[in-house]
């Protein structure tokens, strides 16, 4: 959320879900896992806005009151100035990330080293395909 977002001085579970949410989604799903446990515990969130990616979210918080729930590897850079950062108030799974190409790419020397150095920053083992 951003800084003078009017959950940061209390911010809570009943907080979090006072507010609606961006959620990301590359298919357009309305709901998550995270919405599952939700109503699993009788609770829920009010989604305010769907999004295809992550990249899109920090300008979204910026200019309204939602709360968003991210990696952290996808805080911008400015997040210390600019974004209220807070644990999840409750425990999150992890998803599963994967990367993808046109199929004419498979053969690309420069596409297959891009696509490795990201599997070794994230620590994934897969061979991602087409």
């Amino acid at each position: 959320m951003r800084k003078g977002h009017p959950a940061v001085g209390r911010f809570c579970l009943s907080e979090w879900l006072h507010y609606p949410h961006v959620l990301v989604s590359g298919h357009g799903e309305t709901s998550s896992p995270i919405d599952t446990r939700l109503h699993e515990m009788g609770l829920g969130r009010t989604v305010g806005l769907v999004v295809p990616t992550f990249f899109v979210v920090p300008a979204v918080l910026l200019a309204a009151d939602y709360i968003s729930l991210l990696p952290r590897r996808c805080l911008p850079a400015d997040w210390p100035e600019n974004y209220a950062v807070f644990d999840p108030p409750l425990a999150v799974e992890g998803f599963p990330l994967h990367l993808a190409w046109h199929k004419r790419r498979e053969r690309d020397v420069a596409v297959q080293h891009v696509a490795g150095l990201v599997r070794e920053i994230l620590g994934g083992s897969e061979r991602p395909g087409p």
